[in-house]
């Protein structure tokens, strides 16, 4: 009988878990204070909400990257973490009629969950959107979503609100599939502040693979976390404050065809909220929008 394990199979795990702590170790001091004085009972714990939207018709490695960060935010004081399965939601497919844009989102045409989404999106503290990757992009239900979210690009509800997403795949395509993400929700006007590249493979993950997916998912999740805490308002992009004028310009000039739009931005000013622009990036923008016919 062999009491001891074989030496050569053991010192691999324990260099993993060297760096699992020696991470640990590195994490941010303030986030390491907060839990500590946590545990002792020094402060009280800090309630919020997370609202986690899986665009996956499986519960696979964006499910499961969404359920141990469900775990880091219980630790941290969060009770109310909610999961979304789109591939569970009543949502039909967007006719691309443009209504939401042209009238109102209230006169889409469709009768289904989208508000029940967008309820929910607006009483969370923090939003997750996840998706693995398709063909080098989202899936076709996160698509849709964000298509149905559309009017937002035009009328942004959720200003400063923060965000995170989360892409997977076995090949190419993560890092594209969470910059799609993250312009979508810039637009709609999240501060995305945290994204989590997944990159699994197509047969089981080793232990080496599994411990690094853990600490990158904690990582993401922590800076989730901090966001939503500071609730630091980041300064738009000069893209952003170009699609703000445009959009200003032609509600102002086509109104009869863009009523909501109109409606929306007649009393604007500078940009959807009192936001401190840098006076080149408003300099530059004005001149790109007046040389726009």
């Amino acid at each position: 009988m062999q009491l001891m394990p074989d030496i050569k199979n053991v010192m691999p795990v324990i260099r993993i878990l060297f760096k699992a702590i020696k991470t640990g170790i590195q994490m941010n001091e303030t986030e390491n204070q907060y839990q500590q004085a946590k545990n002792k009972g020094f402060i009280q714990v800090i309630f919020m909400k997370i609202l986690a939207i899986l665009g996956s018709p499986r519960r696979k490695s964006c499910y499961s990257a969404i359920s141990e960060i469900k775990r880091y935010f219980a630790d941290n004081g969060c009770t109310d973490f909610k999961i979304i399965e789109l591939a569970k939601m009543k949502l039909d497919l967007c006719k691309g009629c443009l209504v939401c844009i042209k009238k109102g989102e209230k006169y889409c045409p469709l009768r289904d969950k989208r508000d029940l989404i967008i309820d929910e999106i607006k009483h969370a503290d923090g939003i997750i959107l996840a998706s693995p990757v398709y063909c080098f992009n989202v899936t076709a239900i996160m698509k849709n979503l964000i298509d149905r979210l559309g009017f937002m690009a035009h009328r942004p509800l959720f200003l400063n609100k923060h965000a995170m997403v989360i892409a997977s795949c076995a090949g190419d395509g993560v890092k594209e599939t969470n910059n799609y993400m993250k312009r979508a929700l810039t637009m709609f006007g999240f501060n995305v502040v945290s994204d989590l590249e997944l990159r699994t493979k197509l047969w089981p993950l080793d232990i080496k693979d599994g411990n690094r997916i853990y600490i990158d998912t904690v990582k993401a999740a922590g800076k989730l976390l901090r966001g939503i805490k500071k609730g630091k308002i980041i300064p738009p992009k000069l893209y952003q404050i170009i699609t703000f004028n445009i959009f200003k310009k032609f509600s102002a000039v086509k109104k009869e065809f863009m009523p909501a739009d109109h409606e929306y931005y007649k009393d604007k000013k500078i940009y959807h909220y009192d936001a401190k622009i840098n006076v080149f990036k408003k300099i530059l923008a004005g001149w790109i929008t007046r040389n726009i016919s």
